[in-house]
């Protein structure tokens, strides 16, 4: 957690006027990445693909006026998997933000590209899509 705040707090120094920063992550990074905006004040928007768990996170209340987005993979329990469906309580609870995106018929790293097995390209640049609307709106960059 140490690492993720201080890497969001450098990176925020690069955003206009030093107001926030995203981050993205995938499968365990995915859970990192939302538990990232719990323990920074620099990160105001996160976006978890698959993530398995949500459990570590104990200081949720820094969500308050944040942003996240979970990208799920059908093959994890989309949407009704344990640790998304515990996120999205903490979330909320705290005052932020929310959007779940299940993904119907694809494994876990369906954004995987060097992955073929499990890669599907449609979701993939569906839910790619996503998180840059999620961040346009969001971050201050470029407003």
């Amino acid at each position: 957690a140490t690492e993720i705040a201080d890497a969001a707090g450098h990176v925020a120094t690069y955003a206009d006027q030093g107001n926030g920063a995203g981050i993205v992550g995938f499968g365990m990074g995915g859970s990192l990445a939302l538990w990232g905006a719990a323990f920074a004040d620099e990160i105001v928007a996160a976006v978890g693909f698959y993530p398995p768990r949500a459990s570590m996170a104990p200081r949720w209340e820094k969500y308050a006026g944040k942003s996240a987005m979970i990208h799920t993979a059908d093959a994890d329990g989309a949407s009704a998997a344990p640790g998304v469906t515990e996120a999205v309580a903490s979330i909320v609870a705290a005052g932020g933000q929310v959007e779940v995106h299940d993904y119907p018929g694809t494994q876990r790293e369906f954004f995987n590209e060097d992955r073929l097995e499990v890669y599907d390209p449609a979701a993939a640049k569906l839910a790619w899509g996503r998180t840059l609307d999620l961040f346009a709106r969001t971050l201050p960059v470029g407003r």
